[in-house]
């Protein structure tokens, strides 16, 4: 075998163990009494009855017996009103569901829903990305009717992604409050959505719809405005105002604009709406990626660049090998 030979399949070889090295996907094989069965995941359980068929889970534990493993588990963590974990009749009451990933891995698109068809309450809130191991809290307004009944309401919530879904059911006495028939205002028969949580950079825009309800009788007007807002520029389109006819919907859309000296991190700003004489207030936090994000992207990089060098590395010695051992058969031919 000639040098260049040689050299050709070590190039080959090292280009081969660059794309293995950087494949994310794993493909394994568990032999079984019906053969070759394949194994996505390694863990030694083969997909057809593997309960967590993307991620290892060599135990298989499913803890909730839902037929989805705890290593696939999106597990709702906490539901509660906030603050005082109870609803009055007519209330704009605020929910908060918390849930964990428990995958090595991050979650794309999770969907979160909370429903309870007595109040009439069906929304669901979309979550681009939960990191592996992190929690993530959704906030959900909940306009209680003014004359719903007393008693104990059941909220069902739900999650669920592309590994499987996870459901739970939390229970919320509603009090009476008196308002029944009274008509205290736009705000006690009008329902407002908005997504609390966002992720942006600095330098950037982000954008967050104000879905709005009048359920009334009456034509309503409604003003959008942010406070507490340090830091980031903002605006609300078409207009801050928006007028809404009995029984129609409408949305306001609240621009974010970072800029470089924005502070990174999670920052919880003030969205209130107002309608005639009422006002209630919206938290929506606001999570800034800096330089924590940018380090951690350098460190890849630089991760990378350390295996290129080392594989051009042990490529050059074993050039230089192959040419020695080439010069010395040459010499003993000559010899000869």
């Amino acid at each position: 075998m000639t040098i260049k030979t040689f050299g050709g399949i070590l190039v080959f070889a090292l280009f081969a163990l660059f794309t293995l090295s950087m494949a994310s996907a794993q493909a394994c094989n568990v032999y079984t009494s019906h053969g070759w069965q394949p194994d996505y995941d390694c863990d030694g359980v083969f997909d057809r009855i593997d309960t967590c068929p993307a991620i290892a889970n060599k135990e298989q534990t499913d803890k909730d017996n839902n037929g989805i493993g705890d290593a696939c588990d999106l597990a709702i963590q906490e539901v509660r009103v906030y603050p005082d974990n109870r609803l009055e009749q007519g209330e704009f009451a605020h929910l908060i569901v918390r849930v964990i990933n428990n995958n090595h891995e991050q979650l794309k698109d999770v969907k979160v829903a909370v429903s309870n068809n007595a109040l009439d309450v069906q929304d669901v809130h979309a979550l681009p990305v939960i990191p592996a191991g992190e929690t993530a809290k959704i906030d959900f307004w909940i306009n209680v009717p003014e004359c719903a009944n007393p008693g104990t309401y059941v909220f069902k919530v739900s999650s669920s992604h592309k590994y499987g879904a996870e459901n739970a059911e939390y229970s919320v006495q509603l009090n009476p409050s008196g308002l029944c028939g009274t008509g205290t205002g736009p705000l006690d028969t009008s329902v407002i959505n908005v997504f609390g949580k966002v992720d942006t950079d600095r330098e950037q825009s982000t954008v967050i719809p104000i879905r709005i309800i009048n359920r009334g009788e009456k034509e309503v007007t409604y003003n959008a405005r942010l406070a507490n807002a340090d830091g980031f520029t903002w605006r609300v389109d078409p207009a801050a105002s928006m007028a809404l006819s009995p029984n129609h919907e409408g949305t306001l859309y609240l621009y974010l604009q970072t800029d470089a000296s924005t502070p990174a991190g999670s920052s919880e700003l003030d969205l209130s709406i107002t309608a005639g004489t009422q006002t209630t207030s919206i938290p929506v936090d606001v999570y800034v990626r800096g330089t924590k994000d940018a380090s951690t992207t350098f460190w890849k990089v630089a991760k990378l660049f350390l295996i290129l060098l080392l594989m051009l590395f042990i490529g050059i010695i074993g050039i230089i090998v192959v040419g020695y051992l080439d010069r010395k058969i040459h010499e003993r031919k000559v010899n000869q």
